[in-house]
Parts: structure tokens; sequence; C-alpha cells
């Protein structure tokens, strides 16, 4: 493990310049204690940062990845903060006060996605190598190894009780693993292009894929049996997410529309339009009440899941926003 840039835990409106191997860099500005925090943003711009969506107020920026941030996740309780790059490093990061808490290495691959346990203790990250890690959050050590896959890991995720891990790949395919003994314990074959997503329910009974082939696959992950196949509208699908009930799964595309999906009735979607192009990564807020989208247009896009209405707009990356993700509670 490389040597972590010391930071002050301190709560600042102002940048703090460190010096680390011989480099000044600014690793992160948090604005005040009074400010909320919402949504989590990575960019091709090699930023993470947070935003008060109701405000749509930056809140803060982290600034350490030396190459584009391509997945964020915060842990269950919303504390901590993990973001992966093109860098090859996976960054622990304090929400509340930007401190740097650890850096993770173990590949010198891109890392392709980040998600933690339903308890926080434990993070799988997914690399450019063919291969996804498992972690100790605690302490930094890795757990587990989860070779299998013949072409790049794309998404990564966790079964909401802990026991299982999902990995996505290039290979067209997605595999299940036992978390504690880090055995495969399903294949799941049927897209015939790249995955790029999963997600599972609330629940645990469905897994949701998609895919390069334009269509999002719904699968029993208990027995590895697909159970839908849902036709994207003829566009590659980027990533997916269900709300909170399970209800409704989301997709963004190689277009500028979100689409909502129904998961009983499996009908047309409802298209949640912006200006934007390629809806690289979707979220939902904790409460289903809005959805979000980072796009190729440097922005976030925010929707009123009810009403359909685009509510907001965060700016201030410089680059494609390549991965949302809305901080739990």
């Amino acid at each position: 493990m490389a040597a972590t840039p010391q930071m002050s835990a301190a709560v600042t409106t102002e940048e703090t310049e460190i010096e680390f191997d011989g480099a000044v860099i600014t690793p992160c500005v948090v604005a005040g204690r009074n400010s909320r925090i919402d949504v989590a943003s990575g960019s091709a711009d090699h930023t993470v940062r947070l935003w008060d969506a109701d405000s749509g107020e930056q809140v803060a920026l982290f600034d350490a990845h030396s190459g584009p941030v391509t997945t964020v996740a915060f842990s269950p309780d919303g504390e901590t903060l993990a973001s992966g790059s093109a860098d090859h490093t996976v960054r622990l990061w304090n929400v509340d006060t930007g401190e740097q808490l650890a850096i993770l290495e173990g590949s010198s691959a891109t890392v392709s996605s980040v998600a933690f346990s339903p308890d926080g203790n434990t993070l799988i990250s997914g690399y450019a190598d063919n291969t996804a890690r498992l972690w100790s959050v605690k302490s930094g050590r890795q757990l587990g190894l989860l070779p299998g896959h013949s072409g790049p890991v794309s998404s990564v995720a966790f079964s909401p009780d802990g026991t299982s891990v999902a990995t996505a790949s290039a290979d067209n395919s997605i595999r299940l693993w036992d978390v504690k003994s880090g055995e495969q314990t399903g294949l799941l074959e049927g897209h015939s292009g790249s995955v790029s997503s999963v997600a599972f329910s609330p629940d645990g009974k469905t897994l949701a894929s998609g895919a390069a082939d334009q269509t999002i696959r719904l699968w029993d992950p208990r027995t590895g049996q697909q159970l839908a196949t849902i036709e994207s509208g003829g566009v590659p699908v980027y990533s997916v997410a269900f709300s909170s009930d399970g209800n409704t799964l989301i997709s963004g595309s190689a277009d500028n529309i979100v689409r909502v999906w129904d998961v009983r009735e499996r009908g047309q979607p409802v298209r949640l339009q912006s200006n934007s192009d390629h809806a690289y990564s979707v979220a939902i807020s904790p409460n289903s009440t809005t959805v979000a989208a980072g796009s190729e247009d440097q922005s976030i896009h925010l929707w009123n899941l009810a009403s359909g209405q685009e509510s907001a707009e965060l700016r201030g990356h410089e680059q494609a926003i390549l991965s949302v993700a809305f901080r739990p509670g």
C-alpha cells in the first residue's frame, strides 16, 4: 500500500495545499458543516465532488486521483465514500471532513466499479484486468481475489444479505461469488454484448443487468434462471439501479434518455429526457423521489420521479461524469 497523503480533518471552505512525492496538490475542499451532502459524482476530470441537491451547491471537492474517476459509492451509514480510478487505486474518504482515510492498491489496471457490503465492513472493487478484489474497510487489507472472467470487470454489487457478490464483465457474463469462501457460485449467460452494470433488488430475489446488446435482463440469483429480457430502445445500456421498494428500475443509456421501468409490468418505460448525451451512470435517492444521471455534458441531471420533471442540473466538473451515487439516510 502506498503512502497516504496526510490531510487536516478540519472542515473548511479554503483549499489546503500539501506536498506529496515532491508535488503540491490540493486533495480536497469541503464546505461548512451546515451544508447538506446528498450526491457524490466521479468524473473524467480526475475529481470527486459532493453536492447539496436542493441548493445545487458543490459542497466538497476531492482532488487526489491522477486519472479519471470511474466509480463512487457511499458506505451504508453515509460516513465513508469510496472512489475508484484509472490511476489503479481505490481511495476511501471521510465524507464530513474530507480526510483521505486509505488508498487500496492491488492491481495495475483501471478500477471500474466499487461497492460496500451492507454492514459497511467490506468493499469490493472490479478491475480491467478481469478480476475483482475484496477489502477490509477498517484495515485496508485485501481479503480475497475473484478471478474467472475472460474480459474486464465492469460492475460489482453486493447482495442485500452480504453473503454474495455479483461481477459483470465485457466477456458478456455475470458471475456470482460467495463472499466468505471466494468461490464462484453461479454463471449467468444470455447477453450477447459486454455487460456494463449489475444491481440487486432490495429483497435480493432479483438481479438486473444492462449491456451493450441493448437489453436489460432480470435474473433469479439463487437459481441463475433468466426471468425477463427488456429491450432498452435500441441503445446500449450503461447503468441500472433499483428503487428502495424494488418495484422500479432505472437505466442509463447511450442517448440522452433515462428510462424508468415498472419491474412487474415490464411495459413501456417512462422517459426522463435532458439536453445531455450519454447517461453513463444513474442512481435513485434513498426515498425513491429523485433520479440522478451523470452525463457526457459534464453535468448531473436530477429529476422528480413522480412528475418526471427535471428538477436540477449540477455543474462544476470539467469533463464527463462517469459515476453518481446518493448518500444513504
